[in-house]
């Protein structure tokens, strides 16, 4: 019936964005949060949730984009996720039933309306974000950033690297990763009445968008180098501008000579960052991590100075996870960047999801096995010394 899984996509977002309002109507569980938008509300799924606990909000923009964030299952950015969600359904699923909603055709939806539907939205997400906003946003940004140092000099960062299952020399971390002693947690993502200290330590990775122009930090809160006693310890500092196709900094592509004689570049992408220093451990493969599942389906490609699309390799290390989520976002993505182009590898770990457990990633897979569980390597002699 349709060519790709992305072709859908894109035409159930031409038909859906602008609307959601509409399709959002047809789901009394949202009633609350629709009525009292943007604000948060109780967790719409939850059947045994507190009605003071709030843990749900639409965007801003919600009927353009369909776009929600959950305290604890983070960012949902298109209305398809959220319906998906809702539903506990394949995004496949969320959105036949999305059409269904509708009363759309999806098949008379042209690559013009597309196009045009994407341009719409792009307007949208900028003016949801005044010039002023957006200044205040990046003066969070930059003053959190010059307040911090680097992650190699962090004793108590490598205590945290360490009790996650990492081996490496962290004196040899990216320079992009950095380390703040002091940071305010958002308290929003706390019930109501909890008054505990709302200050940590902090690992910040630098968010870039698809341009690679800085523009936000992905914060891991941190408490005498183990997890913060938070709920949700990674969050995303409120971004300037549109962050999609954007990823957290780590490695630049690595260029060799491969078997044919001819240069190869290599990359990894995979969704968080200690998943993505797991692996450059592992294999010494360079890492782009994207923060989540719903960032890294949206991943850009890369362009290596000299080396042409169909000699750039990007490795896709996913997830493996109950909801089959991790596994279908790398599978998408490289249906696009293969359409694109590029050579593509995707990897999903072979290990078993323990009972009780959601899903398990190749930093699992390292604590596990260690190298000898990956599928691939670079040679020393090329790939990332981490140690």
């Amino acid at each position: 019936m349709y060519t790709s899984s992305q072709s859908k996509v894109s035409k159930v977002r031409a038909l859906a964005d602008g609307k959601w309002d509409s399709v959002f109507g047809a789901f009394p569980q949202l009633n609350t949060a629709i009525a009292k938008a943007p604000r948060q509300v109780p967790c719409p799924v939850s059947a045994g949730a507190k009605k003071t606990s709030t843990q749900f909000r639409f965007f801003k923009d919600w009927v353009q984009t369909g776009g929600a964030y959950h305290n604890k299952d983070g960012a949902m950015p298109d209305g398809i996720e959220v319906v998906s969600w809702i539903e506990g359904c394949s995004k496949s699923e969320a959105m036949d039933r999305i059409i269904e909603i509708l009363g759309g055709d999806i098949t008379q939806v042209t690559d013009e309306q597309i196009r045009w539907k994407q341009e719409q939205m792009q307007k949208t997400r900028e003016e949801y974000c005044t010039p002023e906003e957006k200044m205040q946003r990046m003066n969070r940004v930059c003053a959190v950033a010059k307040t911090s140092t680097a992650a190699a000099d962090a004793p108590e960062l490598h205590a945290y690297l360490r009790s996650r299952g990492l081996k490496g020399d962290f004196s040899k971390l990216p320079k992009s990763i950095r380390y703040h002693q002091r940071l305010r947690y958002p308290t929003s993502f706390r019930q109501e009445g909890d008054n505990r200290n709302p200050w940590y330590s902090a690992m910040l990775g630098t968010f870039k968008d698809k341009d690679g122009n800085n523009c936000s930090l992905h914060r891991t809160f941190l408490s005498n180098g183990q997890k913060a006693p938070e709920d949700k310890i990674k969050l995303l500092m409120s971004p300037p501008w549109d962050i999609r196709g954007g990823y957290i900094a780590m490695d630049n592509p690595i260029v060799f000579d491969a078997d044919d004689g001819e240069d190869l570049a290599i990359i990894g992408y995979c969704e968080g960052m200690e998943t993505a220093l797991a692996i450059r451990e592992a294999t010494g493969i360079p890492m782009r991590p994207h923060y989540s599942s719903s960032l890294l389906k949206l991943a850009s490609g890369i362009c290596v100075q000299g080396i042409a699309k169909h000699r750039t390799l990007i490795t896709l290390w996913g997830d493996k996870d109950v909801s089959m989520d991790g596994q279908n976002t790398v599978h998408e993505l490289a249906e696009r960047l293969r359409k694109e182009g590029y050579l593509v590898e995707v990897y999903i770990p072979d290990l078993d999801i323990p009972e009780g457990k959601k899903s398990v990633d190749w930093l699992d897979v390292y604590v596990e096995e260690g190298d000898t569980g990956f599928p691939i390597s670079l040679n020393p002699s090329v790939g990332i010394n981490a140690f």
